[in-house]
């Protein structure tokens, strides 16, 4: 027999959880499943997980936005008498509702989902609405202003320089300094990745975390590192159980080199790539809706939620993102938002919003806009064939190691030629230096500037421009990575709006004097008992080849490989020599002890 779930309500009467609670258990148990989960059961203290689940709005909005118009009607209605127990029949009534059985039928859904509470009076059918579900019914329409906010793009919006290519030099050069380790599932380790993201914009690091405990990077991470593979520049290199990330660095300034349109173009491709190994089609297709120039867009920022909406609306999505609006606002953000702002096809700015809900009475919020970028993007999207375009983005943009060498689709042209005309052009000669080792170069300054400036120097990105600094641990560490001081100090001669101040070049030149002046290398040493012995090792011509030379009186150096040789060579003279390799303390030791016997 069911557990009866129908409890002796009085019409009129005030409910309170715990009265309920203490009169029939049971009969909290749908509400219970709706705000506690399926093991609501095993909760300690069934009451307070219940107004916990009750106060949290964004799992409370979730199955509330998917209940039907007429069962909405039926709770706002309840809500106007909180924990008020109410008669069924008299519902209709009050909703100048013509067909009862409308109102019965939603209600009945209500009960069984857990919104209402089902009573009994006198044989008639009472229902009430916990206080707390009628609390926060009340603030539903501020919620829902909140997140599915649109304005008006104001006219003193600018959108903030793409930063990707910014992204790409800072990881290009911290994979050449760095050369970071892998984990078995190949992904950096936790605390190289830590001190790349440094090194990004904020954007690039959001979710981090929650991205590496399920075997991946963040989306704008991802992109870049994909784009460095496909052009050749990224490898991985393995020796025994070590494996470590490589940077090529001509295939990287091979892909410096080509006109930014086309670097564009190639980014572009990397993303949809990105989404497309773990977002399937559905997620190409999303991104590819969202640049699209339509109405729900038009002249308006708007939120991500309002946009997964509308274009959910248009083009039938469903199941791209997360029921709540908190959590599907995250995933909108980390998936598309913030990858299509930092390629330039999206900008945002901040307002501030009642949240009457909330302790914050005022929450920040961020509205998304198409920018001139991304709108000629999504032109040359919307004259073809969508479903096309979704499922062979690759034949109809392009592949990215065509795009390096100019081979580009009829729709790439376009693209591309579209995007050449709106780009700002390359800044020479902008390229501020000053006495403390600092510097300043615009963002759209030539790559290959950048690029030097980020692997000898550290910078951060301050709008439209690269503030950074030289100092001796960045130089050293340029040097160690083999790129040449010479580099620089061409490129900072040529690209300097003024003269470079010769204090800066002098400290450049004294701390480059610091590498080299030392060297650490692997051989093995071949100690002789005597000078003569040692002399006669050295010159032996079939041991040419494995000898380096003599170092001392008595000691000879000899590569790894000829010790073999070397030792049958020993035996034959009647110099045997003790199986194994010493060390260099044994070494001594051993120097020093036939010093005596001598």
């Amino acid at each position: 027999m069911q557990p009866k779930k129908v409890v002796a309500l009085k019409t009129g009467g005030i409910y309170t959880i715990e009265m309920l609670a203490k009169t029939n258990m049971n009969a909290l148990g749908n509400i219970a499943y709706l705000f506690c989960g399926f093991d609501w059961y095993r909760s300690p203290n069934l009451i307070e997980c219940l107004r916990a689940g009750i106060n949290d709005y964004a799992a409370f909005f979730a199955p509330f936005s998917r209940l039907e118009p007429i069962s909405k009607t039926v709770l706002a209605s309840l809500s106007s008498q909180p924990g008020k127990a109410v008669q069924v029949k008299d519902l209709s009534g009050k909703l100048g509702e013509e067909q009862p059985a409308k109102v019965e039928k939603a209600v009945r859904i209500l009960i069984n989902k857990g919104w209402l509470i089902e009573g009994a009076d006198e044989g008639e059918q009472v229902v009430l609405l916990l206080p707390e579900i009628a609390r926060q019914i009340r603030w539903l329409s501020d919620y829902e202003r909140f997140f599915l906010a649109e304005q008006p793009v104001l006219s003193c919006t600018s959108a903030a320089a793409p930063v990707w290519q910014q992204d790409l030099i800072e990881t290009a050069a911290f994979i050449l300094t760095e050369k970071p380790k892998l984990t078995n599932q190949r992904l950096m380790n936790k605390s190289a990745l830590k001190r790349l993201l440094t090194r990004l914009n904020p954007a690039a690091a959001q979710g981090w975390e929650s991205a590496l405990l399920n075997n991946r990077y963040p989306v704008p991470l991802w992109m870049l590192l994909y784009l460095l593979q496909a052009v050749g520049a990224l490898t991985e290199q393995v020796d025994g159980n070590a494996r470590w990330l490589n940077l090529n660095v001509d295939k990287w300034l091979d892909f410096l080199r080509i006109p930014f349109h086309l670097r564009l173009l190639a980014a572009f491709l990397a993303y949809l790539n990105v989404v497309h190994r773990y977002a399937g089609f559905g997620g190409v297709r999303l991104a590819l809706a969202l640049i699209q120039e339509s109405t729900y867009i038009k002249g308006h920022g708007v939120s991500p939620v309002s946009l997964y909406k509308r274009i959910s609306q248009l083009d039938n999505l469903s199941n791209m993102a997360y029921g709540d609006y908190d959590r599907q606002e995250q995933y909108l953000s980390a998936w598309f938002m913030e990858p299509l702002r930092s390629l330039g096809l999206y900008a945002s700015w901040e307002v501030s919003l009642p949240t009457p809900w909330a302790k914050q009475q005022e929450r920040l919020r961020s509205l998304w806009y198409l920018t001139d970028l991304g709108k000629v993007a999504g032109r040359i999207v919307k004259a073809r064939d969508k479903k096309a375009v979704e499922q062979h983005f690759s034949q109809y943009f392009g592949v990215i190691d065509e795009v390096m060498e100019g081979k580009l689709t009829n729709a790439g042209e376009g693209l591309v030629s579209s995007w050449e005309a709106l780009l700002p052009p390359c800044l020479d000669n902008e390229l501020i230096l000053q006495n403390d080792m600092t510097f300043i170069v615009p963002q759209n300054a030539p790559p290959e500037l950048i690029w030097l400036l980020s692997v000898f120097g550290s910078g951060e990105n301050q709008q439209y421009v690269i503030i950074g600094k030289f100092q001796k641990e960045t130089v050293v560490r340029a040097l160690k990575a083999g790129i040449k001081l010479d580099n620089l100090q061409q490129a900072i001669t040529a690209q300097s709006k003024s003269p470079p101040p010769g204090i800066l070049l002098s400290m450049l030149e004294e701390w480059g004097a610091s590498y080299g002046r030392a060297i650490v290398g692997k051989s093995m040493i071949v100690a002789c008992d005597t000078s003569e012995d040692a002399a006669e090792l050295a010159v032996q011509t079939r041991l040419a080849g494995v000898i380096l030379g003599q170092v001392g009186l008595r000691t000879i150096l000899i590569k790894e490989e000829g010790e073999a040789v070397v030792r049958k060579w020993l035996e034959r003279k009647g110099r045997v020599p003790p199986p194994g390799v010493a060390g260099g303390a044994e070494i001594i030791e051993w120097l020093q002890n036939r010093d005596k016997k001598s």
